[in-house]
């Protein structure tokens, strides 16, 4: 019986050595749940955009033109989310990561349980089912990029059009102990698009190429600053037009061009947008794409008209000859932002428009090379 008596006495003690002993959390009970933090968030994507303003002021007078391409870029300016991609980041490594289905709505609400840490966070809306752009080196902070699917240009390829709005965000979650966070956090959009609109009048041609080139080809998300590594040519895609019009339209989608070194500091997608006050998922304004000749190109537009049999000003046209018309931009195309040029084909297949501040180049004696995707084979005799 003694012996008895002192074995439970010297459990006793052990098991309240024990529950003296220091632990990595403030106290322990049943669930310990105080050894963790609970993330009570919201996420939104916040448009901000000029899309109305650019169809009201380019296209104000054909809106049947402005519905179609309002129509072609519904999937891309939108508030409408369908994927969301959450990581948390310990000393740039990370640690967690969560996928949530958004079901197209513009905010989602999450609840996240995870370890007390300071962490690094990024969020990133509509990255799956986009052909074009992939989510690569999230393993770290550092290195998590959205990168256009590139390989090295040769006279048969070009990337494709973006299919979506990319929405992107950044937090810190510095100093953590128990508890519950609930926070609200925005996510703006990381791309833009470029839309050319040209009245063929009595042009006689047989196929129209659109290529836009001079963007940036990965986004960075921790810092929301963009890369210009050789910017590929971006095939433009052909807009659905109303059948009451012969008129043509071509619209493509990408990363943003660089800003003019006349500019104290490139702009940044979170910093610039943030600035934006609003309780809406959609922001329409005109602010941050006030559009000015900065005096330098900084993206183009490559267009080639394949001629038709034919004859202009005395010159006789054989099918298969193609002109090339350089367009040249002079004012930044920034993420959310919709740029719209409008003009016409002239006889000769040369593209001419009515905005004073791009530059124009035609050339009727092209000739392809191995710069140049998808191009038919012909020469222009002129």
């Amino acid at each position: 019986m003694k012996t008895y008596r002192k074995i439970n006495a010297l459990c006793a003690c052990s098991l309240l050595t024990m529950a003296l002993l220091p632990t990595s959390c403030s106290s322990i009970d049943d669930n310990l749940d105080d050894c963790f933090i609970d993330l009570q968030a919201e996420y939104e994507l916040r448009l901000v955009t000029n899309e109305d303003q650019e169809l009201a002021r380019v296209l104000g007078d054909r809106p049947g033109i402005a519905d179609a391409l309002r129509q072609h870029l519904s999937g891309v300016f939108s508030d409408q989310g369908r994927d969301l991609n959450l990581s948390f980041y310990l000393n740039g490594t990370r640690q967690y990561q969560q996928t949530e289905d958004m079901n197209n709505a513009s905010t989602k609400r999450v609840n996240m349980t995870l370890e007390i840490e300071d962490y690094e966070h990024l969020a990133i809306a509509n990255i799956q089912n986009n052909n074009v752009v992939t989510l690569e080196g999230d393993n770290t902070l550092a290195t998590t990029a959205l990168t256009s699917h590139l390989s090295p240009l040769t006279s048969s390829e070009a990337i494709a059009s973006q299919t979506s709005g990319i929405f992107t965000g950044r937090r810190s979650f510095p100093n953590m102990t128990w508890g519950t966070y609930a926070y609200h956090m925005p996510l703006y959009m990381a791309n833009s698009a470029a839309a050319i609109v040209l009245d063929p009048r009595t042009c006689k041609y047989t196929d129209i190429k659109v290529y836009t080139t001079g963007f940036a080809t990965s986004f960075s998300v921790a810092d929301s600053t963009y890369r210009y590594d050789n910017s590929p040519l971006v095939r433009s895609e052909s807009v659905a037009m109303p059948d009451t019009t012969r008129w043509l339209a071509f619209c493509g989608v990408s990363y943003p061009s660089k800003e003019p070194n006349t500019l104290s500091r490139q702009t940044t997608v979170n910093d610039e947008w943030s600035m934006v006050n609003s309780t809406r998922s959609r922001i329409d304004t005109d602010a941050p794409f006030i559009y000015y000749d900065c005096g330098e190109d900084l993206w183009q537009y490559e267009c080639y008209v394949t001629m038709a049999d034919g004859t202009v000003s005395g010159v006789n046209i054989e099918e298969g000859d193609v002109t090339k018309t350089t367009l040249t931009i002079r004012h930044p195309l920034r993420a959310g932002q919709l740029k719209v040029l409008r003009g016409y084909i002239d006889d000769n297949g040369g593209i001419r428009l009515y905005d004073a501040e791009v530059g124009v180049n035609v050339d009727l004696d092209w000739k392809p090379g191995n710069e140049f995707p998808d191009i038919p084979f012909g020469v222009r005799k002129y």
